[in-house]
This record gives C-alpha cells, structure tokens and sequence, in this order.
C-alpha cells in the first residue's frame, strides 16, 4: 500500500531539486545522528516523464502533471514527487475541513493563498520499499513544505491523521516523535524501520 504526504505551497517560489536533496538530506542525517544510526546516504534524482518514465534533463521542480521527480536513495528504493492542480474537490474539502477541524480553521488564510496559488504537490512512498525510504519520505516532505511555506497533509496512513494539516516547520518538530504520535500502528511500522537501520554496519 502506498502512502503519501501533500504539500500544499503558500509562496509561489519553485525550488530546485538540488535543493530539495540538500535540506532533506541534512534532516536526514541530523536524525541518524541524534539516534545513532550509522547509515550512509547517498540520494540521487531525476525528472521523468510519466507516461514513458525516460529522463528528463531539467533541475527545478516539477510544475505540470506530465512530469515527476524521482529521489533514489543508495539505488535500494525511491520516493517520487509529483504535481497536481486544485480542483474544486480540493475547494469543497478544505472548506467543510475549516469548519470540522480547528487546525485547518486555524491555517484558513494561507490555505485560501494556496487556493490562489491553483497547485500542491504529492510526495509519495510506494509498496516494498525499504525501510530507509519509509523514514526519508517524511523529511523529504518537510524540506519541500519549508521551502514553499507549505501546508503539510495526509490522511493515508504516512503519519498521525490527527496531525494534519500542519506548517512545515511545526511538523519538522514532531515527525518521528513518538512522544505525541497516537497512532500504535504506525508508531510499530516506523519502530521495526529505525531498528532495521540500527543494524546497519
């Protein structure tokens, strides 16, 4: 089952893929550090086309549905990118999650600039990654939301629902902290994955 995170961008800065590798990475590593995982990273990416899944020669993110990006992670897994216009459908929910939902309620004037700005991005983990992807996916998220002022969501099983939807920088905080996760399920997933990475010699 694949699982994702939807950013949805409140500034209508473009970054670069570069970019994107160089945050996430850094997040990445301040984690193995504070954990003790000893566990080399070595990320590479590239645009593809999403019909042919050929290269792309291009550096910034991608900004139309025909694309996605592709981060490889030690050439043992990836997580993908990819991009999509608001629809009406995404008007109609935030709307009725405004009113369902006091942390929407609470960012309701930069989801209304993300609805001007018309797009968001996707970032997702498909089935039988391992467990390096499931960690990496998260901060991958993060480095995209801080860098568009991003509005972080998921209702898919990637982190607690009840965490959603939250500013980048806030989630920064708590993915990956137990200490505030309610959910056992996935609390157990991401526990067998930090182990798994523990290992590695």
């Amino acid at each position: 089952m694949s699982m994702s995170f939807d950013i949805f961008p409140t500034n209508a800065y473009i970054p670069k893929c570069e970019e994107l590798k160089k945050l996430s990475q850094e997040m990445l590593r301040d984690y193995f550090v504070k954990e003790n995982i000893n566990f080399d990273i070595f990320l590479e990416f590239n645009v593809k086309d999403i019909v042919s899944y050929k290269n792309i020669n291009k550096d910034t993110l991608i900004t139309n549905e025909k694309e996605y990006l592709s981060f490889n992670i030690n050439k043992i897994g990836e997580t993908l990118v990819f991009y999509r216009k608001i629809t009406d459908i995404d008007k109609k929910f935030w709307e009725e999650e405004i009113k369902l939902n006091e942390k929407a309620n609470e960012l309701k004037e930069k989801l209304a600039i993300n609805i001007k700005l018309g797009y968001m991005w996707n970032v997702k983990r498909t089935m039988n990654q391992p467990g390096i992807v499931s960690i990496y996916y998260g901060f991958l998220a993060i480095a995209l939301g801080i860098l568009t002022d991003g509005i972080l969501y998921s209702d898919d099983g990637a982190w607690d629902y009840n965490s959603f939807p939250i500013e980048a920088e806030e989630f920064k905080m708590e993915y990956l902290n137990f200490h505030k996760l309610q959910n056992k399920n996935i609390e157990e997933y991401i526990k067998k994955c930090i182990y798994s990475l523990k290992q590695y010699r």
